[in-house]
């Protein structure tokens, strides 16, 4: 019996190295609110950067569908 959905798994690797809670935590951010939008902007580890561009092109290389992620 399988369990779990291995793109949940997948979506919760990819922002942990998209958003660092740690840069977040220490506000890092910004939010802008407007009547029609919310524009928001956030620091990022080059490190993680780097480790989330070589994550996707482990997804792509082994077949699965990046844009479930």
């Amino acid at each position: 019996m399988e369990y779990g959905d291995i793109y949940y798994d997948f979506a919760k690797l990819n922002h942990g190295l998209i958003i660092s809670h740690e840069l977040i935590k220490n506000d890092f951010y910004s939010v802008e609110r407007r009547p029609e939008e919310i524009n928001f902007t956030f620091l990022r580890k080059n490190s993680l950067v780097d480790c989330e561009n070589f994550f996707r092109g482990f997804i792509i290389e082994n077949k699965f569908d990046y844009k479930k992620v």
